[in-house]
């Protein structure tokens, strides 16, 4: 399987370029690995174990995305991981989190980009309450040292966020992902073999997880009127049940974006609904497409078609940014 590996390259300094050439040897073994840099240079050395292909970070070519298996973004608080954090909530993946403050590159991009500022404050005041909010933003307008304040504000889930799945080197890191729905490993990185091993077993488990979008949620809060038009009622024993256990009029799992989830719904009940068993000519059955139909929250296992030239991974002619 294809693996796109985005990560400070050696002979650069920090913890992801260092344990890049730790564990390349053994990672290149179980895959084929495509490392993908913004750097000018790099070691020939790790040439021996992976292709390395220099890429536009701030605009890459999709299609280099679309053709792997898996993308794995290396995030160590340096100034270089700040733009493959960014493409990662572009184009979901697995997120490696080093160990080390990552308050300070999260300050810098949130003053860059008002985006990144908003992702910022509503992770801090989800999690530390008003008064964290507070202190970050004394950060921002430079009140306040984010250097400082870095031991009490560590950032593991915003690093984490959006991904397919994350690995972290300590105990003490997976704790603050305690709530996070995607798969979660530990790793520590001073022993490469246990760490390709975990590694490997993570992708696999990233590569099953299907996050649950906008367009579910929104089937969920329009479920009771849906049923009136289609013939179901939300209560029926007999009405169709999504992945989750929840009634559903339609036979949709609705894990797509709401723009497909909207048009499916509308598109059915102007057909006369779904009869109880399958979807009609046209419409998507539960785990599969109809005929014109969106496939199950975006492409398949394999992601999308070889080079198809999209953020993320719809459906055969769509597009849509992964992450966002």
């Amino acid at each position: 399987m294809r693996l796109n590996w985005l990560s400070p390259l050696p002979p650069a300094e920090g913890p992801a370029a260092a344990l890049t050439a730790a564990v390349l040897p053994l990672v290149g073994e179980r895959f084929g690995v495509v490392l993908m840099s913004g750097a000018e240079g790099w070691d020939p050395a790790i040439e021996e174990y992976a292709e390395v292909a220099r890429v536009d970070l701030a605009e890459p070519a999709w299609a280099d995305f679309n053709r792997a298996g898996m993308t794995v973004y290396h995030v160590d608080g340096g100034a270089a991981s700040g733009e493959i954090w960014r493409l990662a909530q572009r184009h979901p993946g697995v997120v490696v989190v080093h160990d080390g403050p990552l308050l300070p590159l999260f300050v810098e991009l949130a003053r860059d980009e008002p985006a990144d500022r908003e992702r910022l404050e509503t992770h801090v005041e989800e999690r530390y309450g008003r008064g964290g909010l507070e202190e970050i933003q004394a950060c921002l307008d430079g009140t306040a040292s984010a250097g400082d304040l870095a031991d009490r504000y560590p950032l593991t889930g915003l690093a984490a966020r959006g991904t397919l799945g994350v690995l972290v080197g300590s105990r003490d890191a997976a704790e603050r992902l305690a709530s996070a729905r995607p798969p979660v490993a530990v790793a520590p990185p001073g022993d490469p073999a246990a760490w390709a091993e975990a590694f490997a077993g993570l992708v696999q488990s990233a590569r099953r997880y299907r996050p649950l979008s906008a367009g579910h949620v929104l089937a969920e809060a329009v479920s009771d009127e849906l049923a009136a038009w289609s013939g179901f009622a939300a209560s029926d024993e007999h009405a169709p049940r999504s992945e989750a256990g929840t009634r559903h009029p339609l036979h949709r799992r609705f894990v797509t974006p709401v723009g497909h989830a909207v048009d499916e719904l509308l598109r059915q009940t102007r057909e006369g609904g779904a009869a109880e068993g399958g979807a009609g000519e046209g419409g998507a059955s539960e785990g599969g497409d109809g005929e014109g139909g969106a496939s199950e929250g975006g492409s398949g296992e394999g992601d999308s078609g070889e080079g198809g030239d999209h953020e993320g991974g719809d459906g055969e002619g769509g597009a849509r940014k992964g992450g966002e």
